[in-house]
């Protein structure tokens, strides 16, 4: 691939020293640190290797002559700099025909746009991310020092450590009140890596043309690769391993089943079939033999591995705006700012006959279209950001799954010891195979094995999820709210929310968080709708009886949230809108609409009035799958995938 000399292409499998990796805040691990093994820079092992085999003295001349070099090479280098057009620090690159697609954002939707279009080799891609590398196949640099992790896999990589990694700041956006991954795989290298698809009901609902369930759901299988029994309804040959939840020697999971049963919820077989979604029962994950497999880590993976020629990745790489032509019809470049390094500031050029693809999620995408001058004109007037295109949709409509949680006293808190589930865990990596789904123990599993998707009467679709954690001892990581004691924790989720909310600017400044802001939907309420507020309330009441039941009643105690003094249905539901939580579910925020008035991109995902630029990721949803969202994430960047390369071959730009 043709460069110039001010692109600072990273080689994301290069390690650098790191400090310790601290499990501080997950209540099991709590106390304990992992220290991350310095590995030298390619310089120092360079340096290292003149030492062992020259004397000092000639180490010293050799340094000298390696100094006088890099001198020359940088004034050479400032020479050719001065040349190439300017734009106040900004170095641009004389060549718009470098890159045939430029991707921005390296969450689920990047990896999954990044690797479709790179397959054809004519295709030149380069992905822009954030954040750095986080698993061991994508270059992550902090491994778990034992000496049995012959697969220097990291913290990200550990199913169990699900909690842990989503409270490392390190990784995320400095955003208040919102849990945002920046890293390599995005909010896939921190979720829960629960499986659960979109409805037929919810892709009509959409009403999008050409968007159908049947369609969706062949995108659905072929990104499968399903370690359970055949069906139409699941692929076995895609690249991204949906596996049946684990058992790890606790019967918590089949208590909480019991309990169904006793209070008449049918059992589920597959959440993933649809006329199966109503019911209790097991999940499905994203693991493959006990390591998460993100969408990043199947489909950027095998890229860097093979050294594509085609395909280049910038970690630590933040975009500050898009640049468009004068009359903001078309991309002429991506302005960023390189972490790495000297940290200079510079534009990626774009032909028209390129393609920009904002994959960046729902926060992070209209951010960025605000910031490039694409958005409601009164708002970034108010701001002093050039408007290119009045989009007043931009920002709005953006939908997250509201939850709750409920919390009891465990009667016998169980613990485990951490150096043994750790040998158990690597002991199975290290073997050809390990014979059996538990082989990794409890470190391979997430902790959750069962929910339940339930409606209230008379309803035909599921109105709240519930998901039991019997291995938890606070609310989920994405809750604002404290550690609570050692228990069981029941986590209620609005599946069909009224609630909506508005990503917006305060300032024309990248570097300033943007504000994610609760619209009022009923008066009294600051966020819930009353119908919102009563399902969630009916979901305490549910997972009450369940507690009830004698297969839970004997191993809990009291309730500790909201506890016994919330009774009566009017405290109840106060209580739920005084105390639910963000899911970090988003979508939305950039919707499908028929026209600029209605959404921010069309059918084929284009943002309105703008050649050259696609929105492929969450922000695109108009409403809220009934269920987890990041299957259906990957099957809205496959669907853009597929259309990005069909107009490509039309020369539709």
């Amino acid at each position: 691939m043709p460069m110039n000399d001010r692109t600072p292409l990273l080689n994301p499998r290069r390690r650098a020293s790191t400090g310790p990796y601290y499990r501080d805040q997950d209540p099991l691990l709590a106390g304990r640190a992992t220290e991350v093994e310095p590995v030298d820079s390619s310089f120092q092992v360079f340096i290292r290797k003149i030492r062992e085999k020259i004397p000092t003295e000639r180490v010293l001349v050799a340094l000298t002559v390696l100094t006088v070099g890099f001198g020359l090479i940088s004034f050479a280098v400032v020479v050719i700099l001065s040349h190439l057009p300017k734009h106040g620090n900004l170095f641009v690159s004389k060549s718009s025909e470098e890159y045939d697609v430029v991707v921005i954002g390296g969450g689920p939707a990047g990896s999954v746009v990044s690797k479709v279009l790179a397959d054809d080799p004519k295709t030149r891609v380069l992905l822009i991310e954030a954040g750095n590398a986080s698993q061991a196949v994508l270059g992550g640099q902090e491994s778990i020092k034992l000496e049995s992790n012959h697969n220097h896999l990291t913290p990200f990589d550990i199913p169990f450590y699900w909690t842990s990694v989503a409270k490392n700041k390190k990784y995320h956006w400095d955003y208040p009140d919102v849990n945002v991954a920046k890293a390599l795989g995005g909010c896939g290298i921190h979720n829960a890596m629960l499986y659960v698809r979109a409805l037929p009901s919810d892709i009509r609902a959409w009403n999008i043309e050409n968007w159908t369930w049947e369609k969706a759901l062949k995108l659905y299988v072929a990104m499968e690769d399903f370690d359970g029994p055949s069906s139409k309804f699941h692929g076995k040959n895609g690249p991204i391993r949906t596996s049946l939840a684990a058992s790890h020697g606790d019967d918590m999971s089949e208590r909480f089943l019991a309990a169904c049963d006793a209070s008449n919820i049918r059992r589920s077989a597959d959440f993933n079939v649809p006329e199966e979604r109503l019911g209790a029962g097991y999940y499905h994950f994203n693991i493959r033999d006990g390591v998460r497999d993100s969408a990043a880590r199947a489909l950027v993976g095998p890229m860097l591995q093979q050294n594509r020629s085609n395909f280049d990745l910038q970690l630590n790489t933040i975009v500050k705006r898009i640049i468009l032509n004068e009359d903001g019809t078309s991309v002429e470049g991506v302005l960023v700012h390189d972490g790495n390094g000297a940290g200079k500031t510079y534009i990626v050029p774009v032909a028209k006959s390129a393609t920009v693809v904002l994959t960046a999620g729902a926060i992070n995408t209209p951010k960025i279209l605000l910031l490039s001058g694409i958005g409601p004109e009164n708002d970034l007037e108010r701001l002093k950001i050039p408007v290119k295109r009045h989009l007043p949709r931009v920002g709005k409509n953006l939908q997250d799954h509201p939850v709750i949680g409920i919390v009891y006293e465990k009667a016998d808190f169980s613990s485990f010891d951490m150096r043994t589930s750790f040998e158990k865990y690597f002991a199975a990596h290290n073997l050809s195979t390990c014979g059996e789904k538990d082989c990794f123990g409890i470190l391979g599993s997430t902790g959750i094995s069962v929910g339940a998707f339930l409606s209230p009467p008379g309803a035909l679709l599921p109105a709240i999820q519930i998901t039991f954690f019997p291995n938890h001892t606070s609310e989920p990581i994405f809750s604002n709210k404290g550690p609570q004691k050692n228990g069981l924790l029941f986590t209620v989720a609005l599946l069909s929310p009224d609630a909506r909310n508005t990503v917006k600017l305060d300032s024309n400044d990248h570097k300033i968080a943007p504000r994610v802001n609760p619209v009022r939907i009923d008066e009294g309420s600051v966020h819930l709708s009353a119908k919102d507020a009563r399902h969630l309330a009916w979901g305490v009441q549910v997972v009450r009886e369940l507690v009830s039941s004698p297969s839970l009643r004997e191993v809990t105690g009291s309730e500790i949230v909201p506890g016994d003094a919330i009774q009566s249905q009017e405290a109840l539901t106060q209580w739920v809108v005084e105390n639910h939580y963000r899911n970090s579910h988003w979508v939305g925020s950039a919707s499908v609409g028929l026209s600029p008035k209605d959404g921010v991109v069309d059918h084929r995902l284009r943002v309105f009035g703008v050649d050259n630029l696609r929105v492929a990721d969450a922000s695109v949803i108009p409403l809220i799958p009934n269920g987890n969202v990041h299957s259906t994430v990957l099957v809205v960047a496959s669907f853009a995938a597929e259309m990005i390369k069909e107009d490509r071959e039309k020369n539709s730009y």
